[in-house]
Order: C-alpha cells, then structure tokens, then sequence
C-alpha cells in the first residue's frame, strides 16, 4: 500500500449453522470483477490480487470467511468514510 491510502476491508462468514458455499464465494467474486471489466482469477485459487477502478483489491477465502480489501492512493475527504465501501455492490 501506498501512503497515504484508504482502505475498505470486508469480511464474510456465513451463519454458525450454515455451511460455507466455496463455489458462492467464488462467483461472488466473479460478479464483482465482472462489474469493473477485470481479469477473473485461475480456477481453484484461494487468493487473488488485481486492480479494480481506481482501486487494488486483494481477495482471500479462508476456511471459515472470505475477505475482500479495496487499497487506493489518497485519503477519502473525511476519516473512515463509508462511502469507500461503495465499490462494493450492495449485493
């Protein structure tokens, strides 16, 4: 990361009693890079770095959660400001 940044970090897990859907995960992904136009990730991977707008995002499934973090240059007008998180969709 580059200082001074942003970040906007998201982390998912599904209820104590549902069992995690890797492949749901992964389209989420999908969708999410497809929203911006960017490369999809290799099949199987855990782990995926690329840029997305104006932002990097590095995304990582875990056994228990996945996680989605948005880095970009500058500072957002106001400290922790949620509109960061409007690169994600609402979905």
């Amino acid at each position: 990361m580059v200082a001074p940044g942003t970040v906007a970090f998201l982390a998912l897990k599904q209820a104590a009693e549902q069992e995690r859907d890797r492949d749901a995960d992964r389209g989420f992904l999908i969708k999410l890079l497809d929203s911006f136009a960017a490369q999809h990730p290799q099949l199987e991977t855990t782990h995926y770095p690329g840029d997305i707008g104006k932002y990097h995002l590095k995304w990582e499934q875990h056994k228990e959660f996945v996680t989605y973090t948005l880095f970009r240059e500058g500072l957002s007008e106001r400290p922790f400001d949620p509109a960061e998180f409007e690169a994600y969709p609402p979905d």
